[in-house]
């Protein structure tokens, strides 16, 4: 199946895992900056004023925008900037080349412009649409959530086009819609992912642990708490990591026409299907 062929890539290049787990430690990083300011401000009488009230004024307004706005800015870009890596190595992998880590972080830096740009048009088009959904009741969540995904369909292939085909932004944008088109259509079905599998995982971790309350011991509880946790992060890495080599490998079919020696044709062709 295309998971394991996608494991098997990942085999061979194993520290693209890196990259998603500095995704991880880094947003939590920011989060957790933005929540201590948060806080410290909320100490200030005249902004907690303006923020907390049950009906927010224009400025309350303004500044939950702000704020959200930033959040998704910078988790974006973070996001963008680690996944170009992957991207990088795994591109230069089904091509024949052994990149490193290294290589990965220097072309992810040299597109680190660009993927600024790309974070304020994904940051402006997530604050849009919490907008929508704020103030548009049952309506606007539902408006919301078929533009998101729109949205996240005509973007399938931002950084892959970013990274690896020259252009401003907009063009990127304009690229990664038409491959998707082009290829596929106005919709599709995606007939590949790893999150069934990894749901199954996490379902058995889930009972592996409920299992150690019944041991009644302080110590194996908390031990077996951590446990848990590190163990949902190394899924999370491991599932992330995968869904970026099968986004590369979906890329070069649909763009280029080529599929990888590594994959089956029909796996690969067969993992996206016109609905």
């Amino acid at each position: 199946m295309l998971a394991s062929e996608s494991f098997a890539l990942l085999r061979k290049d194993k520290e693209i895992m890196i990259f998603p787990l500095l995704t991880f430690l880094t947003t939590l990083a920011f989060f957790a900056a933005a929540g201590a300011i948060l806080f410290f401000a909320l100490l200030n009488s005249n902004f907690s004023e303006a923020v907390v009230e049950e009906e927010f004024n224009l400025v309350g307004e303004i500044i939950m925008y702000a704020c959200i706005f930033v959040m998704y800015l910078v988790s974006a870009f973070i996001a963008a900037f680690f996944q170009a890596g992957i991207v990088t190595i795994v591109h230069a992998r089904i091509n024949g080349q052994d990149l490193g880590f290294g290589d990965g972080i220097k072309n992810a830096s040299r597109h680190a412009g660009k993927i600024f740009v790309w974070s304020l048009f994904a940051a402006t088009v997530g604050v849009i649409l919490e907008f929508i959904a704020k103030n548009f009741k049952w309506l606007g969540f539902i408006v919301a959530n078929l533009l998101g995904t729109a949205w996240n369909i005509i973007t399938l292939f931002i950084v892959p086009v970013m990274v690896l085909e020259e252009g401003t932004v907009m063009n990127a944008i304009r690229r990664s819609g038409t491959i998707f088109k082009e290829r596929w259509g106005e919709t599709l079905i995606m007939s590949f992912s790893t999150g069934f599998f990894f749901f199954g995982v996490i379902v058995v971790g889930f009972l592996i642990y409920i299992a150690t309350w019944f041991a009644g011991n302080t110590a194996v509880i908390v031990t077996s708490s951590v446990l848990f946790v590190l163990f949902l992060i190394g899924v999370s890495i491991i599932s992330s990591t995968l869904n970026t080599i099968y986004k590369v490998v979906l890329y070069e079919y649909a763009a280029k026409g080529i599929i990888p020696d590594s994959f089956t044709p029909e796996l690969v062709a067969g993992a996206v299907k016109v609905k």
